[in-house]
């Protein structure tokens, strides 16, 4: 419960909210009220992340941005959201002081803008990855990046990274790989600015 409590108030921090306000969770997700077009992913991709997504959607229906501060997990249900992201339009933001590591690039990604100002980082599909074993391979993870505009750079990074490891992208790579997609002015931008 503390720990609930403590990334409550770390995505009031994100979004620029004030921790008085009432925050509402959907398993993984955050909502706040003064917050209509956006709502954060604050946690891991677990069995019931598609779910939880729903929930919260169906609160904000009209978000525009998914902010993103997670380390990761099922890769197989990562690339379920991940196209309901794209399919809805929806852009990601990655805020200074947050991580999305692992499968949360998936989500990222598949933003169609896209930006990042905290930390992003990749490593090669591990079969353990895939809920109950499901076979999820690493074909399935470079055909989604690609689809969803990942440059070869970045796919580089991420097979030539053991499972064991991670290779978290440097500004001068998020730069020179072209990984931020947005102007300076849209809204996944704002929200990864803050």
């Amino acid at each position: 419960m503390l720990r609930g409590i403590v990334l409550a108030a770390a995505m009031a921090v994100l979004l620029g909210v004030g921790c008085a306000s009432a925050a509402e969770r959907f398993g993984n997700f955050v909502v706040y009220p003064e917050k209509a077009d956006v709502i954060g992913l604050d946690g891991e991709i677990d069995t019931d992340i598609v779910h939880e997504f729903h929930q919260a959607l169906a609160v904000r229906p009209h978000v525009k941005v998914l902010v993103l501060q997670s380390r990761g997990g099922y890769v197989d249900q990562a690339l379920a959201l991940a196209a309901e992201i794209r399919q809805l339009g929806l852009s990601t933001a990655i805020p200074r002081s947050a991580s999305c590591y692992s499968a949360c690039t998936f989500l990222f990604f598949a933003g169609r803008e896209h930006v990042v100002r905290g930390n992003l980082g990749v490593h090669h599909v591990a079969q353990s990855d895939a809920q109950d074993g499901v076979g999820v391979y690493d074909g399935d993870v470079r055909d989604a990046l690609a689809r969803y505009g990942a440059t070869a750079p970045v796919i580089r990074a991420m097979v030539s990274t053991p499972p064991s490891d991670l290779h978290v992208f440097t500004s001068h790579e998020i730069s020179s790989f072209s990984i931020n997609r947005g102007s300076t002015s849209c809204l996944a931008a704002k929200y990864a600015s803050m």
